[in-house]
């Protein structure tokens, strides 16, 4: 793995989505780089497995942990509250940049696919995903709910 040119394009992702003002969850941040190694072929050396929620890195994830060791990044717990019950069933997290980072040297072809796919709702990245990666979706707990009952 890549790891300062993973740190770096995290950084970058974590900018764009500051600038444009959107949240970005652990979801997001793993299908974009995924999305990122698969479709403009950036060699990062993640690996990624079929996993709860698609495709997933733990060395990508890791790196996110170092972000926030680093002071870098920060997380926020977000609960999500069953609308009938109004009781927790699950928590997502949230990721931000602590402070603006500016001239981050990031390929404008890489920023502009950032700027594109950030602004996308996450569950219209993870319905892209399953389509064009069903592979990926094997161990997907929510598989039925993004492709719909006859997947």
């Amino acid at each position: 793995m890549k790891k300062e040119e993973v740190k770096k394009l995290l950084i970058s992702l974590l900018s764009v989505g500051k600038n444009e003002r959107t949240n970005i969850n652990a979801t997001k941040i793993q299908k974009i780089f995924f999305l990122l190694q698969e479709e403009l072929h950036v060699d990062l050396g993640l690996t990624f497995k079929a996993w709860l929620f698609g495709p997933y890195s733990k060395e990508l994830y890791d790196v996110l942990d170092e972000l926030k060791k680093e002071g870098i990044v920060e997380e926020t717990p977000i609960d999500i509250v069953d609308p009938l019950t109004g009781r927790v069933v699950a928590r997502a997290r949230e990721f931000n940049l602590k402070e603006k980072i500016d001239n981050i040297d990031v390929d404008e072809k890489i920023l502009n696919f950032f700027k594109e796919w950030v602004k996308k709702p996450r569950e219209e990245i993870l319905e892209y995903v399953y389509k064009k990666y069903p592979k990926y979706t094997d161990n997907s707990t929510i598989r039925e709910k993004i492709l719909g009952s006859g997947s």
